[in-house]
């Protein structure tokens, strides 16, 4: 079959959707021409035909928002995508015909993922899967070599090493990560573990510098209860992770079926003080799932090396306490303070050796069932191979007018003093209006200053009024407190989320 000019087409010329349009004209017509096994190629060209199709549909039904129809083609597309490329590959390896279509729909992500876009589900499950399909062929490969290779020297020994494939995919092939730029090549696999002592020492430094996090007040017990607002990002997390949890059911059917899976990462970024963090304190409350919280200050003391050998540490801890039903969430606050970009000449402690650790664990987390999160208020200053490994990228931002009179509606109904005040709609629009560009720590500030300033004496406590937040915001040293957002936005594509 005269398939060879197939060979070396470049796929960034023309490309219309995550498939390779040239490559698989070039194919079909090749099919097309074959004066051999007619039938067969002729219902090859059919499916194929068929598949891109049902792609083309597919987008097209995303774009327009029909989920129903949606739902309908990826139960058939992911499947026979995969299918047929394997197909392909198999039995046209010359064609490469697998790795280019890899290589365009990785383009395409990637592309998204600049442009702060979360790429589909159904595009992250069928590029993860022939990924994972061309490790495998390469680690058969690798097998199949050094079987021959060990027969040449031993002639009359039989020798049965098909069992070496897992062992080699998992301590080779996985262990390396086809970079997301040129750079990327500098961080050797080799150092992912670079631990020189026993796991069980590794799992017992993880669990002093990470303990496991329980909420101490009444109010961090409540979980999404007590986020005033927010129901964009609860209904993002409750869709991407609450329900997949307490439905593994559902869940598992819509991986088989639909090519959803649950994310392997998610980054809150924006300004400081928009509770980031609480945010994630809020979701482990929600799912009942175990939290290991990482700041800076677990790294104060160094009981292994540099941040990333005492990162791989927690992710070994995670593991250790993860089970099929219950996850563990492995959340790195300030990632940016942690592991800096490589382009950031004033890093401590983002070394490429450390990087690689860190890509490697948080690429083997999904299959140790470890959730992990991060959050940054410097989107600029994390590594880009490091932000694209955490696909789900959610920009946290200032309160919109709504969302500040409903954070001061419930935390004035906190005290019998405040109650008053919070039923009065008039007066919190008013109070709404004044705190445009404060950061929910400094809206927390002022209903803290507007308590004191209602108590006149142990004794005498008076309700909270109007005016007590009038005087507090109009003081110099408040008005201090305002913010840009636009400082924070560089990167935002969507709109602020926030309290």
């Amino acid at each position: 079959m005269q398939v060879q000019k197939i060979q070396g087409m470049s796929v960034k010329n023309n490309v219309k959707f995550g498939y390779n349009p040239v490559v698989n004209a070039e194919l079909i017509k090749t099919l097309e021409n074959s004066k051999r096994n007619k039938a067969f190629n002729s219902y090859l060209k059919n499916i194929i035909e068929a598949t891109n199709k049902a792609e083309t549909d597919l987008r097209t039904a995303e774009k327009n928002n029909k989920k129903q129809l949606v739902g309908l083609l990826l139960a058939s597309f992911v499947p026979v995508k995969v299918l047929i490329t394997d197909m392909i590959n198999l039995l046209f390896p010359e064609t490469n015909y697998r790795e280019q279509e890899l290589a365009s729909y990785s383009e395409e992500m990637k592309k998204m993922i600049d442009s702060e876009q979360t790429p589909p589900d159904w595009m992250c499950s069928i590029a993860d899967t022939l990924n994972e399909h061309a490790k495998q062929d390469q680690a058969e490969y690798m097998a199949n070599v050094l079987q021959s290779a060990l027969q040449d020297v031993l002639p009359n020994t039989r020798l049965d090493l098909s069992g070496l494939t897992d062992a080699i995919r998992q301590e080779y092939i996985e262990g390396y990560e086809e970079s997301d730029n040129a750079d990327d090549a500098e961080l050797d696999s080799s150092t992912a573990n670079d631990l020189s002592m026993s796991l069980e020492d590794r799992i017992k430094i993880g669990k002093e510098k990470a303990p496991i996090y329980v909420p101490k007040t009444d109010i961090e017990k409540m979980g999404f209860a007590s986020l005033g607002g927010m129901q964009e990002l609860k209904d993002i997390l409750t869709k991407k992770i609450i329900t997949p949890l307490k439905d593994p059911v559902q869940a598992k059917y819509n991986e088989e079926h639909y090519g959803i899976k649950r994310p392997n990462g998610i980054l809150f970024y924006g300004p400081p003080g928009t509770g980031k963090t609480t945010i994630v304190e809020r979701l482990a409350v929600e799912t009942g799932l175990p939290l290991l919280e990482i700041t800076r200050d677990n790294f104060d003391s160094i009981y292994v090396g540099g941040p990333g050998l005492n990162l791989a540490c927690i992710f070994d801890y995670a593991a250790s306490i993860a089970k099929e039903e219950k996850p563990v969430i492995l959340f790195i606050d300030d990632i940016d303070t942690i592991l800096s970009s490589r382009d950031d000449s004033s890093a401590r402690d983002s070394s490429n050796k450390e990087l690689g650790i860190v890509f490697k664990r948080i690429q083997d987390a999904p299959k140790n069932n470890i959730i992990v999160m991060a959050s940054t208020n410097n989107f600029n200053k994390i590594d880009k191979a490091l932000s694209s490994r955490l696909r789900n990228q959610i920009y946290v931002g200032y309160l919109d007018e709504e969302g500040r009179k409903a954070f001061f509606k419930m935390k004035l109904e906190e005290t019998d003093n405040g109650k008053k005040l919070a039923a009065d709609d008039v007066a919190l629009n008013k109070i709404a209006k004044i705190t445009d560009n404060f950061s929910t720590r400094a809206l927390e500030d002022f209903v803290t200053e507007a308590r004191e300033k209602a108590q006149i004496d142990f004794y005498n406590v008076r309700d909270i009024e109007l005016k007590d937040f009038e005087e507090i915001i109009a003081k110099p040293e408040s008005q201090n407190k305002k913010d840009k957002e636009d400082n924070y936005k560089t990167k935002a594509t969507r709109k602020s989320i926030g309290f």
